[in-house]
């Protein structure tokens, strides 16, 4: 069987297979190189049939590298999907959004399909793409959201404890869905938040580290929107435990350091302030580490001036939570100035004497010292007390002592001053006190005196010498000057003519002396062998001089004898006037002394055999200059009669010298006429012996470099360094000769150039390039050389750059009034100079030195406009010329004031605010404005204009509270931000009064007096809200609170008020409700018998005080075995229940309308029943009350006792009488009692009345409210307790365990006034003097014995005046009386005044 397979529609055969059966399947291969739809046909036949099959499939490349990408939308926009595959073929595209299907089917590698949600979500989308051969099926989401709005970000809560630093974030988003949010915290750790629905509010904690300031950026996103805040936080550790560590004591000028720590704190700030003067110090402590809770101790060094006790202020702060938080410690320190120069002077003395008996004065000074002790000691074993300086500086004041020596002679003071910190002490100089100098006669001996051996003698002789003078001496000034002093007895002073006589200063007498002629004496010198002798005054003057010169000495003008004779005193008196001066005529003579010795010089010659060896030798070696001489120097070394014969090679006739000998060198000279190379020959023959000789050699003869002659010019001085080369041309100058075979060398700092222009080459050029050295100035030098000289010529060049790259930058913006910095840069460029155009109509040239490749310039523009700035460089290679940007110069922002609305409304909730500009220029425009109206939402302007006309805000505040809005006025410049502080309230809606009991908080709208109760009030909306409640009995709160407490005093209904006000609703909200006040109910009376007998009924009763609508008596019998009868009465029955043990059958509802029960009940047995009686209500506390009855087999009987007062008491009329004052005690013995029952045991009551004798009757009264205190027998009335009146005590005597067995007596008491007790002050008799005032005074000494340390209070003083007689002439008596009144008390006393007979004195009354 054969199998072939062809393609339909070409008819090419594709496969042909054999198959041995047609059971077997048989599978056919081929590979389609073509991606297309295929029609196959198939023939099967074999040698006897044949059968065709057609088979139509596709030829497709896989589906490979699908994605989709789909684009968030807002609701009612559209998404778009974006299918996109990497490979494939025919690939079909389906896409099923919700319900909504999209197909296609297409050649190309890309789909788009959109679709429009209404419904904001996630939305899945189901995507297929697939062919022939393969299918990829896969899913998207698409976001269909809303825009992020109002997105904020505040910091709510921060924790500064020193090892917690835990801050609380809040970031609120207003809208948006689908929302990630990421918060940065400036620290290298953030957090990502998302939410699905707004509105977002997201609190949020994160704990720093380390102190420091960071950045919190919160960023919120969605896929079709987004948004981002940041605020900056500092965290800082607050401060804790502040301490200051100084010294105690310091010295003033001397830095001391001030030492301070903190337990916490970082980072801390400290200061020292000295509080009496504005000196201040700070330093800031920063922590070694930034995540340190407390940083170190500091110190700050410190110095005080001025000594005394100061005060400094010590602070430390830091900032937290954006507040400055200082802490503050007052601390003191002693300031001493240390003593120096403690000095001593003697006050008008120039020189320390003084008179015996004269009083001196000591004046003591410090340069510096304070708070110092000064103690001073005269010598002479007296000693002052110690004076102190202030406790401020003592430097610059004095303090004086004055003292007076009894006794002459010599005196050592000391003073010694000392304080805390150092101490001195000054040694006076000996003070010499003197004796008075008694009269003096003064002796001349002579009035004519030669000089200069001539003498006078002066005598002086004291007229008194018992009190001598003491430590004298004589002191002699002469005319000329010299001084000598002789210690003689007494002080002497010569001037001219006159002699003062005195005694150390203390005193002096003047003597008219007769004039002394002084005359010469003529001098003669002796010269004896070259030595020179002054015979006059015995001293050898050694001068050189001639042998044999000899001088005579003679004399004149000397007197014949000596006067020098007798004295204290005798002194040599030296004359000048008329005397020629022998020292000059010394120096004279030796001029004529001095000679000059002639010596010669004398030289020996020495002369040798001849000799037959000769050399020959010629002076500038082989070189000659052309026009020099040259020199040829011959010589032998043996020999004689030697001849020289020089030929000079230039064919000028040769030299010849002969008869020369040997060693003896023979010179020859010769001038070149041109230059050339010359060959010499000297030949040399001697005489004597016939030996010749010839010696050739070569001179070279060049023309000399002269410097004057040589002439450099060079190419350029000036070059670029684009074109570094120079040509340098050598020439000699026209006329002069031109040196021959000539090497140049050219050098400059690192280039050497070295050029040999051979021959006679003039012009001579040597080219150098410049490229390796820096652009500047170069110096260097030329240097020619031959062989018979060399010059040297100096060159210099200038290499510059080109001026290339200039760029000039100014700033973007600037402020008027402030120093703009100008950039200007170059690429290359020097030797330049330049200006700057800065626009504004200022021009400056650029400084030399500044221009560099890159300097600034600096300028300050005053007015605000648009400049540009133009830099212009130039040098000799060029110029360039640059423009800046444009820039603006602004006035900066400020004189902005916030004006508006302070209080805002709920719910218009409107605030109206203006920017306003109050001082200052317009700032310059466009303004950029950001409100903030924390934490609500943020505002942006941009406006042009801030002139003339006021800026409007407004915002809509949606909820209560406090909000600072901050407005940032900025321009490109500066900014100004303005604050002010917003208070937004609600209205005051639906006020409602509660009131509830304090230990109950269910409402109650009736309760108890004396109950202490809470009233509130509370209401759907308002905001700071202030109540006043008035609570019906004249009482107000005006505290303000939402709720207050109150008691009422007194039952009854009261009308409760409250209103409630806030800044906006000022005229209030009132709510009003009724309360019903109550009495405390409690038992009246509880009457029952003590003693009954069993199984007969005993009656009992319970009488309130108080009625209530709802009540319950619960009665309680338990005998002594513990068995317990439990009895319920009362209405309704809901009361009842509320006992823990009630029972149903034992209750009795029964109406209590008098507020009382009586209950009959039956003893069932023998015993003594403790009896409980609780009643129970439903707005007070139960009302106990206990019992005992003694239940008995039968009832004994008795009579009863009788008490009867033995005493007066015994009834109104005759009452026991007592003072106020005095108190009293009654008792059992001011009765007779009788008719006792034997053996019977007896208990004794008291009762108090007040009586009314007009009506009789009698009103109880409580013991213990008056203090009368109650025993066993008796009771004590205390003084000033019982008021004025009468009183009745009854005294019952009750026999225990009888029936009716008790007998009472009264006894009447009154409580009468005590009298005044009046004392007059001065006592009864007093002397006073006539026109003098008297004080009449009884006020201070008077007293009312009924009240308890009452003084004179109430009481009223009256007084009188009469005279009773005269006594004598000289006095009169007066009599005073005074009448004392109080309530219907009345006392009198009298005071007697005797007075001195005149008028009236003045009476003062008191």
């Amino acid at each position: 069987m054969t199998i072939n397979m062809m393609d339909a529609d070409t008819g090419e055969l594709l496969a042909s297979q054999w198959a041995a059966a047609p059971e077997y399947l048989t599978q056919t291969n081929h590979t389609f190189l073509d991606t297309k739809r295929y029609t196959l046909f198939f023939n099967v036949s074999n040698d006897v049939s044949d059968a065709n099959v057609t088979l139509t499939f596709d030829v497709d490349v896989p589906v490979t590298g699908a994605t989709a990408v789909i684009t968030a939308a807002r609701p009612h926009e559209e998404c778009t999907l974006n299918v996109i595959i990497e490979g494939g073929t025919r690939p079909q595209f389906y896409v099923m959004w919700d319900t909504e299907f999209s197909a296609a089917l297409t050649n190309e590698s890309y789909f788009v399909s959109r679709h429009n949600y209404s419904v904001i979500g996630i939305h899945e989308v189901s995507i297929s793409v697939q062919n022939s051969v393969s299918m990829s099926n896969f899913t998207v989401d698409a976001y269909v959201s809303y825009d992020i709005a109002d997105l904020t970000l505040s910091q709510v809560d921060y924790s500064d404890e020193p090892t917690f630093r835990n801050v609380t974030f809040l970031s609120t988003i207003s809208n948006g869905t689908h929302v990630t949010t990421v918060t940065t915290f400036g620290d290298d750790f953030f957090t990502v938040m998302y939410h699905d629905d707004p509105p977002l509010i997201n609190r949020f904690s994160h704990e720093y580290d380390a102190v420091g300031d960071y950045n919190v950026t919160v960023e919120s996103f969605n896929h079709i929107s987004s948004m981002s805040k940041t605020i900056t936080l500092t965290v800082n550790v607050a401060i804790v435990g502040f301490s200051v560590d100084l010294p105690d004591k310091v010295i003033t000028g001397q830095p001391f350091d001030i030492t301070f720590s903190v337990e916490h704190g970082n980072p801390v700030t400290f200061k020292i302030l000295k509080t009496t003067k504005t000196v201040e110090k700070s330093a800031s402590a920063l922590p070694v580490a930034s995540n340190e809770t407390t940083v170190p101790a500091h110190k700050i060094t410190f110095l005080i001036n001025s000594p005394g006790s100061i005060d400094l202020q010590a602070t430390a702060e830091n900032t937290i939570k954006g507040e400055v938080d200082t802490y503050t410690k007052f601390v003191s320190v002693d300031v001493y100035d240390v003593i120096s120069d403690l000095s001593v002077a003697m006050e008008d003395k120039k020189v320390p004497y003084a008179k015996t008996g004269e009083e001196i004065k000591l004046i003591v000074s410090l340069t510096s010292g304070s708070r110092v002790g000064v103690s001073c000691d005269f010598g002479d074993r007296t000693q002052p007390e110690t004076k102190l300086y202030g406790t401020r500086e003592a430097g610059g004041k004095t303090l004086e002592y004055t003292h007076t020596y009894a006794r002459a002679g010599n005196y050592s003071p000391s003073c010694n001053a000392s304080n805390i910190y150092s101490a001195d002490v000054f040694d006076f100089d000996t003070v010499v006190i003197q004796n008075e100098l008694p009269a003096i006669i003064l002796l001349l001996s002579a009035s004519i005196v030669a000089v200069p051996d001539g003498a006078v003698t002066y005598t002086v002789e004291l007229t008194d010498m018992v009190k001598l003078p003491t430590n004298p001496f004589c002191n002699w000034t002469f005319a000329d000057g010299s001084k000598r002093i002789v210690y003689a007895g007494v002080k002497m002073v010569f001037q001219n003519s006159l002699l003062i006589i005195g005694n150390n200063g203390i005193q002096s007498t003047s003597y008219r002396l007769t004039t002394i002629s002084l005359h010469k004496a003529v001098k003669r010198y002796l010269r004896v062998g070259g030595q020179l002798h002054d015979q006059h005054d015995g001293v050898e003057r050694r001068q050189r001089g001639r042998p044999n010169d000899r001088h005579t000495d003679s004399t004149r003008g000397i007197p014949e004898r000596n006067p020098c004779t007798g004295g204290l005193a005798t002194i040599k008196i030296k004359g000048t006037e008329n005397v020629p001066d022998w020292k000059e005529t010394l120096r004279q003579y030796d001029a004529e002394l001095l000679e000059s010795d002639q010596s010669s010089r004398v030289g020996d010659v020495h002369r040798r055999a001849n000799a037959r060896v000769w050399r020959f030798d010629y002076r500038e070696r082989n070189n000659v200059a052309l026009s020099s001489i040259a020199w040829f120097t011959a010589n032998t070394l043996h020999g004689t009669d030697i001849t020289y014969i020089l030929d000079y090679g230039d064919e000028t006739k040769a030299s010849e010298k002969s008869g020369l000998i040997s060693d003896t060198p023979v010179e020859f000279t010769h001038s070149y006429a041109t230059v050339g190379n010359y060959s010499v020959r000297l030949n040399a023959f001697n005489n004597v012996s016939g030996d010749r000789a010839n010696l050739d050699s070569l001179v070279i003869v060049q023309n000399r470099i002269s410097k004057p002659d040589i002439k450099l010019t060079q190419t350029h001085k000036i070059l670029s360094t684009d074109d570094p080369i120079v040509t340098f041309t050598l020439d000699v100058a026209s006329g002069r000769a031109k040196p021959t075979d000539v090497h140049v060398t050219l050098t400059f700092p690192g280039i050497a150039v070295i050029k040999h222009f051979v021959g006679t080459v003039w012009p001579a050029e040597i080219q150098c390039n410049f490229n390796h050295i820096r652009a500047g100035d170069a110096n260097g030098n030329i240097t020619l050389t031959n062989l018979v000289g060399s010059e040297t010529l100096s060159a210099s060049i200038q290499l510059q750059e080109r001026i290339r790259g200039l760029v000039v930058t100014g700033p973007k913006v600037a402020k008027v009034g402030e120093t703009v910095v100008i950039t200007v840069t170059l690429d290359s460029g020097s030797h330049m100079v330049g200006n700057v155009d800065f626009g504004d109509g200022t021009e400056e040239i650029i400084p030399k030195d500044s221009i560099t490749r890159h300097f600034n310039l600096t300028h300050t523009y005053t007015i605000a406009d648009t400049y540009s700035v133009s830099v212009r460089l130039k040098n000799t290679l060029g110029s360039v010329t640059e423009y800046s940007d444009t820039f603006k110069v602004q006035t900066s922002v400020g004189g902005l004031t916030l004006e508006g609305d302070d209080i805002v409304k709920i719910p218009e909730g409107v605030l109206h605010l203006k920017i306003v500009r109050t001082t200052g220029e317009p700032a310059s425009t466009p303004l950029t404005i950001d409100a903030t109206y924390s934490p609500e939402t943020e505002d942006r302007l941009r406006t042009q204009s801030l002139l003339d006309t006021d800026i409007e805000l407004t915002h809509t505040y949606g909820r209560a509270g406090d909000y600072a809005v901050k407005v940032n006025v900025s321009n490109d410049v500066g900014s100004q931000i303005l604050s002010k502080n917003i208070s937004v309230y609600e209205d005051i809606t639906e006020l409602t009064l509660s009131v509830s009991e304090s230990d109950d908080k269910m409402p109650v709208t009736t309760s108890i007096t004396h109950r202490e109760l809470t009233f509130s009030v509370d209401y759907r909306s308002g905001t700071n809200v202030w109540s006043l409640f008035k609570f019906g009995d004249g009482v107000t709160d005006e505290t303000g609170h939402k709720s207050v407490t109150h008691k009422y005093t007194q039952p009854g209904n009261y009308d409760v008020k409250v209103t409630a006000t806030n800044p906006v609703q000022t005229d209030g909200v009132t709510a009003m409700m009724q309360l019903k006040m109550l009495a405390p109910l409690g038992i009246e009376t509880f009457a029952f018998n003590d003693t009954v007998t069993f199984n007969t009924s005993a009656p009992f009763s319970v009488e309130m005080n108080g009625k209530r609508d709802e009540i319950c008596f619960e009665f309680k019998f338990t005998d002594d075995a513990g068995a317990t009868t439990t009895l319920w009465r009362g209405t309704p029955r809901s009361v009842c229940e509320r006992a823990t043990d009630f029972m149903t059958k034992t209750f009795r509802e029964i109406s209590v309308p008098t507020g009382g029960v009586d209950l009959p009940y039956v003893f069932p047995r023998v015993s003594v029943y403790d009896i409980r009686v609780t009643v129970l209500t439903v707005i007070e506390p139960d009302v106990v009350f206990h019992g005992t009855v003694t239940a008995t087999e039968k009832v004994l009987l008795c009579s009863n006792p009788v008490v009867t007062v033995k005493t007066e008491g015994d009834s109104p009329s005759n009452p026991i009488v007592t003072r106020r004052s005095a108190g009293i005690e009654l008792s059992s013995i001011n009765f007779d009692i009788t008719n006792l029952k034997k053996d019977a045991s007896v208990v004794l009551n008291w009762e108090m009345f007040e009586h009314d004798i007009d009506t009789n009757t009698d009103t109880p009264k409580t013991m213990s409210d008056y203090g009368v205190e109650q025993g066993t027998n008796t009771i004590g009335i205390s003084p000033h307790t019982l008021p004025y009146g009468l009183y009745k005590f009854t005294l019952t005597v009750e026999l225990i365990g009888f029936e009716i067995c008790f007998g009472s007596g009264d006894v009447f008491v009154s409580i009468v006034k005590t009298p005044l007790d009046v004392n007059i002050k001065y006592g009864a008799l007093r002397l006073v003097g006539s026109n003098k005032p008297v004080e009449m005074n009884a006020a201070d000494l008077s007293n009312d014995p009924d009240v308890k340390e009452g003084g004179s209070d109430g009481m009223v003083f009256e007084w009188y005046c009469r005279k009773e007689k005269e006594e004598d002439a000289r006095s009169t008596v007066v009599v005073m009386p005074v009448v004392v009144t109080k309530d219907s008390r009345q006392h009198e006393a009298s005071h007697t005044l005797k007075v001195a007979n005149s008028e009236p004195p003045p009476v003062l009354i008191e």
